[in-house]
């Protein structure tokens, strides 16, 4: 019966019988049983870790890598190693990378720290998704045409099924892009957008298989330039994108992701010209060291010719280069012994910026004449190399030795003899004359007292001794302790020869190191003359910064996928890795990226045009970060919107499960019932949203948390945002009662540029939103401050107008005065404006240019405005901010009645709540449903309150 061995085992018995055994003892005790076996043959879940633990301890054998590139060993392993993976998945093993990450039980674990970037989650093998949208993503202009993506219709079905298809996956990614955007989760579900593009691979099996970075950017740009076409980006850019996204072709992703290059040549005699297009370009890693050598082999390279006589070669160069630059790095090769691919580890450094200029077809005739230098430079150089492997790489034989080592070896060798004569003449005065006579030679007035004539003669002593076991014992010490002395020694040298010979020795040598040393400087210097030789001004007018790097780690057939991006607004490298979004240093990326040390490498570098600041910093109208919402056209405002809400609604029933836990003794209640939550903050519970004033605070004690669950049915719901409570002075003046009411005095009318204190406070409770947006706001290039100020005029009221149009569980008429007005007025454009028109004008905008500039252009607008409104506009907008202050008391006086009530003071609980019913119902008699708060809540309390 024949026992098949694992792939590494015969590649273990094929190193046993290619080595001679040595003596290792860190090996054996490595393998010996205490240290712990290593069970290959197992078929249960342990065999992946077993197999790691393998490779560990075979690397660490085998760590020692010249010229910081992977070793061949290292490399024969990991194929090894990479075919028993094969194996164990076949028999059932699952492979552990790529398995669907489990999402945290506790919400807040999920919750998005801030604007800090979104991670995608891996739903099974899609690490590589995730490393190519991010890396996309965090392109603004790119993220700006995908968000901005409308068709003429979405309705309107196609009959080509391509452009269905399109069209389905343009949608999700629209959707996919803004949750990335504004979404309140730490990671969004990418699913939805893979199950579209899985028809770009109807060959995959299944989600076992790992898709190659270089082939999904590939069917992703084809999928996006079919889906740009003319009839809809001449709907969606405008007249801005058009100087934005110059180029020959009218299709944006064309013009973003495609250039032009010119191949000019001659093959077998004849002349070539050819103009061709260009997306991804293909670059070789084995062989080159740095980009700019791999680059320009591609762009100079000869061709076979059957005809020897006639040189063939073609050169490319670049005529139009797109915005952003993709180069995909060959790292695989096929193995025909293995019958597959593996992965190339070795090392290629790219820099941070990479001047395009050599490789210009108006740059060409420079590029030539340098290209000549450095052909002839190399040459020189290699002349050099060959001249210094002759010192290095001595002798005649197959084993070669560096020729200062083997001369210095020959002056040890003839110096030993005198060291033996030393050691010889100390043991003679120390021997017995028995074991003189016993061991003597040919003479004893022999110069050479210990030779190889007396190891000869030792033997045959030896042969002598076999008569006597005494004496045997004696004399094979004393040969033993001879054999061990012998030092390998010229038999005869006289002191003139020694003098002679170590003169010329050290003489040679020194005249070789002083070669060695000259040569290696001379390759240095021809090396540092190369890398410096395209460092001119003339050829460093096209720079591109190195903006993502995609990175594998693994090997040809499976593996993990991150990437690296950089932030131009935080200055700093990210790292995307699934869910994780981290910092990261450029020392970070070359580790990981460059390859040579680990089986981690890059595999696509995406650089941008250094010169095109549109592609950065003319795109900002969509920011990344939960308060830049508004930003976002009205379909995605409108999705991400509910899946915030969603997310919300998970955390606070999560937190009211939490607390109910914590209380079970005295605390119950149903889903959506919870109206006291946490510690000492009262939380007005919603079903689908729930918020927080975190300036009211109360204890609640024991006695009165049954009462409040006897009454939760029958409150209504009543919901704030937290950002609505700015003001604290709006609850702290209700802290003791309710005599504290503010007399609300009469707007006058004004003139000029004073305003009533009423309308500058309410102004201010929004001042941070209104930095926010002009910080956000980027006016285009041949925008007056004017023009530009109208345009953000009229995003700020549509973006009012929209959240006054949420559903009726999210009350934000606290955010803003114009929502408050848009809900309860029959014509509120006028006084809508002029409510925005009066937040531009915060003295927080004069810290920075860019606000003063803004609040200039409001004064002026408004100056204008109010000279176009009748006496009757004045009165009414004066009632407004009224009507606005006098709902702002009745929900602070709601919400201190409601502290004081949970805190047992009934007293001023009471007085407080009959104060609020008041002020709300002169809201309600001014017929609108939305001018107040519910009176049958404000009612309930007040009764509640009465009865203890």
């Amino acid at each position: 019966m024949t026992v098949e061995q694992s792939p590494l085992e015969r590649f273990s018995n094929q190193k046993q019988q290619q080595q001679p055994p040595l003596l290792n003892v860190e090996k054996d005790a490595a393998l010996s049983p205490t240290a712990g076996v290593i069970d290959l043959t197992n078929d249960g879940g342990e065999k992946e870790d077993d197999l790691k633990k393998a490779i560990a301890l075979s690397l660490k054998e085998h760590e020692k890598v010249l010229g910081g590139q992977v070793s061949m060993e290292d490399q024969d392993i990991s194929r090894v190693v990479e075919a028993s993976l094969a194996e164990s998945k076949a028999v059932g093993t699952k492979r552990k990378r790529g398995e669907v990450w489990q999402d945290p039980l506790n919400p807040h674990d999920r919750k998005r720290n801030g604007d800090w970037p979104v991670g995608l989650k891996n739903v099974g093998n899609t690490c590589w998704f995730s490393a190519v949208i991010q890396s996309l993503f965090h392109l603004p202009i790119f993220r700006k045409l995908v968000l901005n993506y409308t068709p003429q219709d979405w309705n309107v079905g196609s009959s080509d099924s391509k452009d269905q298809r399109n069209l389905a996956f343009m949608l999700q990614l629209r959707k996919l892009f803004a949750l990335l955007a504004c979404s309140r989760r730490k990671y969004v579900d990418p699913s939805r957008a893979l199950e579209e593009f899985k028809e770009a691979f109807p060959d995959s099996s299944g989600t076992d298989s790992q898709q190659d970075v270089s082939e999904f950017t590939h069917k992703l740009l084809e999928w996006l330039e079919d889906a740009f076409k003319l009839n809809s980006y001449q709907q969606i850019t405008g007249d801005n994108s058009e100087s934005m996204m110059e180029g020959p072709d009218q299709n944006p992703m064309l013009n973003l992701f495609y250039g032009h290059y010119l191949s000019e040549g001659q093959n077998e005699g004849r002349m070539f010209r050819n103009e061709e297009t260009f997306g991804q370009y293909p670059l070789q890693v084995n062989g080159f060291s740095n980009i700019h050598e791999s680059l320009e082999a591609a762009m100079a390279q000869e061709i076979e010719s059957c005809n020897v006589m006639t040189k063939s070669g073609q050169e490319s160069w670049f005529t139009r280069l797109p915005p952003v630059l993709l180069f995909e790095l060959s790292r695989f090769q096929f193995n025909q012994q293995l019958g597959r691919p593996e992965k190339i580890h070795n090392k290629l450094e790219f820099p941070e910026i990479m001047y395009m200029d050599r490789y210009m077809e108006q740059n060409k005739t420079t590029t030539r004449a340098i290209r000549e230098q450095v052909r002839k430079l190399k040459e020189e150089r290699d002349r050099f190399q060959s001249q210094l492997e002759k010192y290095l790489n001595y002798g005649s034989g197959p084993k070669k030795v560096p020729l200062c080592d083997a001369l210095q070896y020959t002056l040890d060798f003839a110096e030993s003899r005198k060291l033996v004569e030393e050691n010889s003449s100390e043991d003679v005065e120390m021997a017995s004359p028995a074991s003189v006579s016993s061991i003597g030679g040919d003479s004893p007035n022999s110069p050479n007292k210990v030779s190889s004539m007396e190891i000869v003669n030792s033997s045959n002593v030896s042969s002598e001794l076999d008569a006597s076991s005494t004496s045997s014992i004696v004399n094979s010490q004393q040969i033993n302790h001879i054999s061990e002395d012998i030092v390998p020694s010229p038999q005869h040298i006289s002191d003139m020869e020694l003098k002679v010979f170590q003169a010329c020795l050290k003489r040679w040598r020194k005249e070789i190191e002083s070669n060695v040393k000259n040569l290696q400087e001379n390759i240095n210097n021809i090396d540092n003359t190369i890398k410096e030789i395209y460092n001119d001004s003339s050829l460093q007018k096209k720079p591109y910064r190195l903006h993502a790097v995609l990175v594998h780690e693994g090997q040809a057939a499976s593996g993990h996928y991150w990437a690296y991006v950089y932030c131009p607004k935080r200055k700093l490298w990210l790292k995307f890795n699934d869910v994780s979004v981290s910092e990261a240093t450029w020392s970070d990326l070359q580790r990981d990226s460059m390859g040579g040390h680990h089986y981690a490498s890059a595999y696509c570098l995406l650089y941008v045009d250094e010169l095109r600041p549109e592609l950065f910093y003319e795109c900002r109208e969509f920011e990344i970060g939960p308060e830049y919402l508004y930003t976002l056209p009205e379909d995605l405002q409108v999705y991400v919107d509910q899946d915030n809400a969603a997310f919300l609604e998970e955390t606070e029933r999560w937190d009211c499960e939490q607390n109910r836990k914590k209380d079970s003794s005295t605390m119950t209640g149903g889903d959506g019932d919870c109206t006291i939550i946490g510690e000492k903050r009262i939380v007005l519970y919603d079903s689908t949203n729930t918020s927080r004033f975190d300036n009211a605070h109360f204890e609640h004690s024991a006695p009165h948390v049954e009462k409040r669950a006897e009454h939760q049915a029958s409150l209504k719901r009543v919901n704030f945002t937290e950002t609505d409570c700015q003001s604290s002075s709006l609850f702290s003046q209700f802290e003791g009662d309710a005599s504290h009411f503010e007399n609300i005095s009469p707007l006058k009318q004004s003139t000029g540029h004073f305003y009533n204190g009423l309308s500058m406070e309410h102004a201010a409770l929004v001042h941070r939103q209104t930095l926010g947006r002009v910080e956000a706001f980027n006016p285009r290039p041949n925008q007056t401050n004017q023009q530009a100020f109208d345009e953000l005029l009229r995003q700020e009221t549509t973006n009012l107008r929209r959240l006054s149009r949420m559903p009726l569980s999210d009350d934000l008429r606290l955010q803003h005065i114009g929502i408050y007005i848009v809900l309860n007025s029959t014509s509120p454009d006028v006084y809508l404006t002029w409510s925005v028109l009066e937040q531009f004008l915060v003295p927080e905008l004069d810290e920075f240019p860019k606000g003063r500039i803004v609040k200039e252009a409001a004064i002026q607008k408004l100056d204008a405005f109010r000279r176009s409104l009748k006496e009757d506009h004045f009165l009414i907008y004066g009632r407004w901010h009224q009507e606005y202050q006098i709902f702002r008391n009745v929900v602070a006086l709601f919400v201190s009645g409601v502290s004081h009530y949970h805190d047992n003071c009934f007293t001023s609980a009471l007085d407080i709540f009959i104060q609020c019913c008041q002020l709300n119902a002169s809201l309600w008699k001014l017929h609108g449903s939305r001018r107040g708060l519910e009176p049958k809540l404000l009612e309930h309390y007040r009764r509640i309150t009465c009865l203890n």
